[in-house]
């Protein structure tokens, strides 16, 4: 077999050679790599346009229109300049004073609206632009703070005290301080004006003027205590302060006026306070002396008979009221019926104590009365009786409740008669009429015949009785 060959032309074309741009840029800026010497490009990382933050190195790739790549990567290095980061001074003056703004952090600056030496009245804030030698500007203000601290406008207290007490001037605006004329802790015995001037040692400012402190010393009050310092028990006094404005008792009361009633003896205190809260310079007292009531009687027989009278007397106290309305220490009285009788007593203390009463009982008389016959004949005898008591006194002599009597002539009996309680009565007087005996006579003639009659005749008498059983005055016989 014949072998045949074919023959042809290769064309080689060459690899391109890339170069790229280098720069600088500002951080926040962008920069475009341009590179040359191909027809495209591969820029491995990035586009053709970066903005990095840092500084940066980019490899090249490029293709030639033939589609040959370039051997060797083209580097375009970048460097990234910092904007600068200012910093500045911020401050304190004092009203009146000038400040310098001292920016770094860049070479040259714009304060807005300021110059570096400023002095404004108030506080007042500054802004800083700077540019570094790069050219870069910095991308944030810069804030200078400029406090203007007033010279200190000093206030001061003033107040009162009272006497012997301290006051301490509490000046204030200020830091530091100079009292003309004393301390921070006074104790004058007088109304006194301090003046204060001031500074402020954070800020170094000094007042301008001074401040007055004005104190007041009070008077410490005198307290005292008015009312009677003796009562009678159970009873009470009322005690009143005197020389402040407000008090504390002993009792613990804080009034002005309080009514005790005490059962012993007791001494009061008080303190007082004037009305600018000045406690006063001495405690008061005062001793109330409770004086016993008196425990009152009364003496004497609480019996008497109708008619009489008792004795009442009283005790236990100095003078008295009786309910009669007499005010003697003995009185006498005699009731008609059954009677109580009060009394109350004073003391000289004049202390009223307690009502003594004392029951009279008025017993009645007994009615005395003598029964029996009011008439005897001569040599006779009758019987008399007593009545209506318990006990007896003839006029005889006789305390029988009976007797028997013969009189002689006409006699009047007595009788008196006590009762069991002694109350004694007496009888109507019974007169007993004594009839003298008749002397009988017979008259007529004591002779006379056989066969005869003789007449008789009674005289001497009222009745009569013959021995032959006539009545008659005169009989035949």
């Amino acid at each position: 077999m014949a072998k045949s060959s074919v023959s042809g032309a290769i064309t080689i074309y060459p690899s391109p050679t890339i170069t790229v741009n280098n720069g600088t840029i500002c951080a926040g800026q962008s920069f475009t790599i341009n590179p040359a010497g191909a027809i495209t490009y591969t820029i491995q990382g990035a586009t053709a346009v970066v903005s990095p933050t840092s500084n940066a190195t980019y490899t090249v790739l490029g293709t030639s229109s033939a589609g040959c790549v370039s051997q060797a990567w083209a580097t375009s290095i970048l460097t990234v300049n910092p904007n600068p980061i200012l910093t500045v001074n911020s401050g304190a003056i004092c009203a009146g004073q000038s400040f310098t703004i001292n920016p770094a952090g860049a070479n040259t600056y714009t304060i807005q609206g300021a110059s570096a030496v400023v002095s404004p009245s108030s506080n007042a804030t500054y802004t800083v632009l700077g540019t570094s030698t790069a050219g870069c500007l910095s991308q944030v203000w810069a804030t200078s703070i400029l406090t203007v601290n007033p010279n200190p406008t000093l206030t001061v207290n003033s107040g009162a005290i009272c006497a012997g007490q301290s006051f301490t001037i509490n000046p204030a605006g200020a830091n530091t301080y100079t009292i003309q004329g004393g301390s921070s802790v006074v104790n004058p015995l007088i109304n006194t004006t301090y003046t204060v001037a001031g500074t402020n040692t954070i800020t170094g400012c000094v007042s301008q003027a001074y401040t007055t402190s004005s104190l007041t010393v009070n008077t410490l009050p005198l307290v005292a205590i008015t009312g009677t310092t003796a009562l009678c028990a159970g009873g009470s006094v009322n005690l009143t302060a005197g020389g402040a404005s407000t008090y504390t008792w002993s009792t613990a009361s804080n009034a002005n006026n309080i009514t005790v009633s005490p059962t012993a003896n007791t001494t009061y205190s008080l303190t007082g306070t004037s009305a600018f809260g000045c406690l006063g310079s001495n405690t008061a007292a005062l001793a109330v002396t409770v004086n016993t009531l008196p425990i009152v009687a009364i003496t004497g027989s609480n019996a008497l008979c109708a008619g009489g009278s008792v004795n009442l007397t009283a005790g236990g106290a100095n003078t008295y009221t009786w309910s009669t309305a007499s005010n003697a220490s003995n009185i006498t009285v005699s009731p008609t019926a059954n009677t109580t009788y009060s009394l109350t007593g004073t003391t000289a203390a004049g202390c009223t104590g307690n009502t003594a009463t004392l029951a009279v009982t008025v017993n009645t008389l007994p009615i005395v009365a003598i029964t029996g016959t009011n008439a005897l004949c001569a040599g006779a005898s009758v019987s008399l009786t007593a009545g209506g008591a318990s006990t007896y006194t003839w006029s005889t002599a006789s305390n029988a409740s009976s007797i028997t009597v013969s009189p002689t002539a006409n006699t009047t009996y007595s009788l008196t008669g006590a009762t069991a309680f002694g109350c004694i009565g007496n009888a109507v007087p019974l007169a007993v009429t004594v009839n003298t005996l008749p002397i009988v006579a017979i008259t007529g003639s004591n002779a006379l015949c056989a066969g005869g009659s003789v007449n008789l005749t009674a005289g001497g008498a009222s009745t009569y009785t013959w021995s032959t059983a006539s009545n008659a005055n005169n009989i035949t016989v």
